[in-house]
């Protein structure tokens, strides 16, 4: 006999459901100092009580099961405490914040209890023992000792309480239960959306299905214009809605976003199978004052029952098959919700879910089945453009703390002129004082950037002073009213909290000193993202990573934290006739730093040339924008120079951007010549497809410059044994160069020049990352004049 579906649940929710008001990974997030304070205070607590008491553990996991009505439910948490009484008994410690300015109600005191209550229940049915619980209040101000309220556990009375309190949980399970024939229904109507598929479509959907049926991850390199999303969407969206799982799609840029949502129209599925666009807090935010609040938003306050009187999880879902934010949003505000909460639960449901790769990687964005307790084993994950992950995810374990930043932090506050004010500034000047020292023994007296041993012990002593004073100033702003969630002393806090994990990471991470300018700043730098990525990926029913730059793949596989075991790979060639493309190595110019300023004019000159050969537009793309800068200005102009030459500016705004787009999808007879910086929103993620780009060229492997991070990402692959320089400089440059040249053909139709600016392109370790299939191996048989290749080229093709 079959098992009953299991439905998880987290404590959590069942508290926020329960007061009809957010929950913390709904509502609440970085900008919101009161939850920070609540989160200080917490920590400071669980530090002290561990130093006090060998017994206590901070964040204990609990877990248990029951079943109701037709369901096997998995009730899973965090204990905030756990500690050994002196007698032997185990007893619970759940820590909430009040203040005598606002004490907390009488409903959500007993919701507290009734929590607090319930992970002791969890734990006694885990461990077989008795175990009390009790409440301890942490004065909001920092200023009382904790106040603490035992708690009655009784067995029969927890259970009671949780049965009426999962109801709404079952309701909605059983309403997904009732959809899930017509779901699996759907998937036999998933067909590919194009009449005919391009060369290599059916290859990678064929490994995708693999994957999927054995539970399995693939590493999928496919060139640009094969049509990828298409592809991986149509067997993963079938696979999903057969099994009872979800799709969810992450991406870096919100073309691709909308770009899969497109796809998603065209497979054929459905209102049974919506798709969900997610989007930034910001984006979808329906209040002006920023405050993520009850008290200070009406779209937030008693959300839960305005969703759940008008059904809207549901009637949104409806509305698809693509729910784009805007979608979102307009129902959301139109019930006086909040539209990110509501996005939030609807994602919970949809049978594909499209968003950042935050949604995954980062603490304070992640979806539920990625954020800390998740379970994302019904998850099949799928990482666009997978060669940007593991730079986000190294980007989101890193942390620095500036001294400047600091000074002008406690400059603010030293302005409110109170006593907790004098407090956070002298606290603040003291950590900005302890930065200079961390940066003056390493570079006295000078500039420069070296590794460095910083003292977790003195950190941690100034850290909590400065975040008792934080705290207690975040609550005197709240009960005036002047809190603004967006000053200095917010970004302060979270970059003590972040500073302080990094500290805690430990061999994955390594200390920064740099004075720069003259400020000082000290970093920890995550080295390798890997293990977390792994702890993350491993819990999905499969990820399905795919790029058009994922060579070589092992080394990709291994920074993706992708288990060898479980994990297929695939590289796939061009879909598009050969005879389309010509790839010509210009090696008579040099790029390397020392050569630009002398080389200008050559480049200028190859560049010219090849634009005016070309019967359409030209795209040039370029390592830096000084030297994107420099040869602009030997550009000759009309008529010895193309007809029109546009020109990326380092402080372009969107509006710019959106021209330069716009000049590359005119129709050729425009005739331009656009100068952009490779790596930028010009060169990845772009479709110029319908427009009169004829040739891309890009000057020089577009090694990004050398800074203090990228250097120790270098010497800890040399330690490791590997190429330091290849990890850490050749294979992010060399990404952009493939990404730059994937702009050019997009269709069986489109033919053009890849220009490839640089005697470097023929030397190790550049020339090992071309792809084979632009020269067959052999990168010397593709020297030559890019002006002179163009023409042959749409010579040969020419009506």
């Amino acid at each position: 006999m079959p098992l009953p579906p299991l439905l998880r649940v987290a404590v959590t929710d069942l508290l926020a459901r329960r007061l009809r008001s957010l929950s913390p990974s709904l509502g609440a997030g970085p900008g919101l100092p009161r939850l920070w304070i609540g989160s200080a205070l917490h920590g400071r607590y669980q530090r002290a009580a561990a130093e006090r008491d060998p017994s206590f553990r901070a964040e204990v996991a609990v877990r248990g099961e029951l079943l109701a009505e037709s369901f096997r439910v998995e009730i899973h948490g965090r204990a905030d405490g756990v500690r050994e009484t002196a007698t032997g008994v185990l007893r619970v410690e759940e820590l909430k914040t009040c203040s005598a300015a606002s004490p907390p109600s009488a409903r959500w005191r007993s919701a507290c209890r009734d929590q607090a209550a319930l992970y002791a229940w969890l734990l006694a049915r885990e461990r077989g023992v008795p175990v009390e619980a009790e409440l301890v209040w942490l004065d909001l101000a920092g200023e009382e000792p904790p106040l603490r309220e035992p708690v009655e556990v009784g067995a029969e009375a927890v259970e009671a309480t949780l049965r009426r309190d999962l109801a709404p949980f079952l309701r909605d399970a059983a309403r997904e239960q009732r959809e899930a024939p017509r779901r699996r229904a759907a998937a036999a109507r998933v067909r590919f959306p194009h009449p005919r598929r391009r060369p290599g479509q059916e290859r990678l959907e064929h490994a995708v299905e693999q994957a999927l049926e054995a539970g399995e991850h693939l590493l999928a390199e496919a060139p640009t214009g094969l049509g990828k999303t298409a592809a991986v969407l149509t067997p993963a969206l079938r696979f999903a809605l057969a099994r009872d799982k979800q799709v969810l799609l992450l991406t870096a840029k919100a073309t691709q976003r909308r770009g899969a949502l497109s796809v998603l129209r065209s497979l054929g599925a459905g209102a049974a199978a919506p798709g969900l666009e997610l989007a930034a807090r910001a984006t979808l935010c329906a209040n002006d004052r920023g405050l993520c609040h009850e008290d200070h938003c009406r779209f937030a306050r008693d959300h839960h029952a305005k969703v759940e009187g008008t059904d809207a999880v549901a009637a949104l879902l409806a509305a698809g098959p693509a729910l784009e934010p805007g979608r979102v949003r307009e129902l959301a505000t139109a019930l006086e919700a909040c539209p990110h909460a509501l996005a939030r639960e609807a994602a919970g449901s949809a049978p594909l879910v499209i968003g950042d790769y935050n949604h995954a990687l980062a603490p304070g964005a992640a979806l539920p089945a990625f954020a800390r307790g998740g379970d994302p084993r019904d998850v099949v994950l799928v990482l666009d453009e997978a060669h940007n992950v593991p730079e986000r995810a190294r980007a989101v374990h890193s942390a620095e703390l500036d001294a400047d930043r600091l000074r002008a932090a406690a400059e603010r506050a030293g302005f409110g002129g109170g006593a907790v004010h004098r407090e956070v500034d002298a606290a603040l000047r003291a950590l900005a004082d302890w930065v200079e020292a961390c940066v003056d023994e390493p570079v006295p007296g000078g500039e420069g950037a070296f590794r460095t041993e910083l003292d977790a012990d003195d950190f941690r002593r100034l850290r909590e002073p400065a975040e008792d004073a934080l705290a207690r100033h975040f609550a005197y702003a709240l009960a005036t009213g002047g809190l603004d969630p967006e000053d200095e002393l917010a970004a302060c806090a979270h970059a003590l909290q972040r500073f302080a994990r990094g500290l805690e990471a430990g061999d994955t991470h390594a200390s920064l000193a740099e004075r720069r300018d003259g400020r000082a700043r000290v970093a920890r730098v995550c080295l390798d993202p890997s293990p977390w990525l792994a702890r993350g990926f491993a819990r999905c029913h499969a990820v399905i990573a795919i790029s058009a730059t994922l060579s070589p793949l092992e080394p990709y596989r291994e920074a993706l934290g992708l288990d060898p075991a479980r994990t297929a790979s695939l590289a796939l060639p061009s879909p598009f006739p050969r005879a389309n493309r010509r790839v010509v190595i210009d090696a008579g110019v040099g790029t390397r730093a020392g050569e630009r300023g002398r080389e200008a004019s050559r480049i200028a000159s190859r560049l010219g040339a090849l634009a005016e050969a070309v019967p359409g537009h030209c795209l040039a793309l370029f390592p830096s924008f000084r030297l994107l800068e420099a040869v602009a200005a030997h550009l000759p102009g009309p008529p010895r120079g193309p007809a029109r030459v546009l020109a990326q500016r380092a402080d372009a705004g969107s509006e710019e951007r959106e021209r330069l787009v716009a000049a590359l999808r005119a129709p050729a007879a425009e005739h331009t010549l656009v100068l952009a910086v490779a790596g930028g929103v010009l060169a990845e993620g772009v479709d110029y497809a319908g427009g009169g780009l004829a040739a891309v060229a890009v000057v020089g492997p577009c090694v990004p410059p050398p800074d203090p991070e990228r250097e120790l990402q270098r010497e800890a692959w040399e330690e490791r044994g590997e190429d330091g320089f290849l990890r850490a400089y050749a294979m992010p440059g060399m990404t952009r160069v493939v990404q730059a040249a994937g702009r050019l053909l997009r269709s069986p139709e489109d033919v053009g020049v890849i220009a490839l600016l640089g005697r470097r392109f023929l030397q190790a370790p550049y020339r090992d990352a071309l792809p084979e299939e632009w020269c067959d191996g052999d990168p010397e048989g593709c020297v030559g004049d890019p002006a002179e290749a163009a023409r042959e080229l749409f010579e040969m093709h020419a009506p």
